[in-house]
């Protein structure tokens, strides 16, 4: 885990994977929530359900006419409609309780206090019906019973028609990318921040705790002033250099030989195990957990690590970084 958040650094290691991870997770976020928005249709809207439509005109008593408008608005009508004035009478010539009639209708929104819209549901279009003709009867009855009132009568019908849930795929997708991009972004940081790659010659010192001498890059180019940084630890000590590798097979260290290649040959003439001192070779991306045990394992052959040589970095990210080859 880093202690520190390097937003340059960030930038220049992981802008590459930046945007197709999020993408990737864009992507994810929404088929996901796609996906979910199937579910949710085929578990709670697979049932057939047909609908009974019928308009109500509502005469009011002209002496008490504000007074009940008041009362029986846009915001009541739906709970005098389950109340037992309602749906209890229109339930007792059905042989269904209250309950069941009042979870079976509902009045939308209403765009005229004198109208409104009765919505009968039921499993098949005969259900609908009776349901919607016990509730006009019963609402007849209550318009002529109640103060305020003339009479409430039916004023238009619709046929019956099958009900469908309408989908939301459009909407549950952009939910889904819109939460897929913050945990896009979110991943990326936290394999940031538990990221211990060694990348750039900062990462040596900050991180394994030795000074760089240079970077070899993928190209068998140099960083600037590299030559001169191995030759002067060359010349104090009998020097040997020591390639590190990320993999079991050996296959980075063959890399690792043809990359430095001339660069250090003086330090390969050098055996190890007659030196005094070594420079290891890092390659790009390394763990530096893994570098440090490497060094601490050359200490306890008491060989002094004078320097580290990061190979097959690459260059645009340390260009990126450094302004500067």
């Amino acid at each position: 885990m880093r202690d520190g958040f390097d937003l340059k650094r960030f930038i220049c290691i992981y802008g590459k994977k930046i945007v197709p991870a999020v993408i990737l997770w864009i992507f994810a976020g929404a088929a996901v929530f796609f996906l979910t928005d199937i579910c949710r249709m085929l578990l709670f809207h697979s049932d057939t359900t047909f609908r009974s439509d019928v308009m109500y005109h509502i005469i009011f008593d002209t002496e008490e006419a504000e007074e009940t408008k008041l009362y029986y608005n846009d915001y009541t009508w739906n709970d005098v409609l389950d109340s037992d004035m309602i749906a209890g009478v229109a339930a007792q010539k059905l042989s269904l309780s209250k309950e069941e009639v009042a979870a079976s209708t509902h009045i939308p929104t209403m765009s005229d206090i004198r109208l409104i819209h009765v919505y009968a549901d039921a499993d098949n279009p005969e259900g609908a019906e009776k349901i919607q003709r016990a509730i006009g009867e019963a609402l007849a009855a209550f318009g002529t019973d109640t103060d305020g009132f003339v009479s409430i009568e039916k004023w238009d019908e619709k046929a019956v028609e099958q009900v469908k849930a309408d989908p939301y795929y459009s909407r549950w997708c952009i939910c889904g990318a819109a939460v897929g991009f913050i945990f896009g972004v979110l991943f990326i940081l936290w394999k940031y921040s538990c990221d211990d790659g060694i990348y750039l010659e900062d990462d040596t010192e900050r991180l394994a705790g030795i000074m760089t001498a240079g970077v070899v890059f993928s190209d068998k180019t140099v960083s600037s002033g590299m030559k001169d940084n191995v030759e002067s630890v060359v010349k104090e000590k009998k020097t040997a250099l020591c390639i590190t590798a990320s993999d079991k097979d050996g296959k980075t260290k063959i890399k690792a030989d043809e990359l430095i290649g001339e660069i250090v040959a003086d330090i390969e003439k050098t055996d190890i195990n007659n030196s005094d001192a070594v420079i290891i070779a890092i390659p790009y991306g390394m763990s530096s957990a893994a570098v440090r045990r490497e060094i601490k394992d050359l200490k306890l052959q008491g060989k002094e690590v004078a320097a580290a040589i990061i190979y097959s970095a690459d260059k645009i990210t340390y260009k990126t970084y450094y302004l500067t080859i």
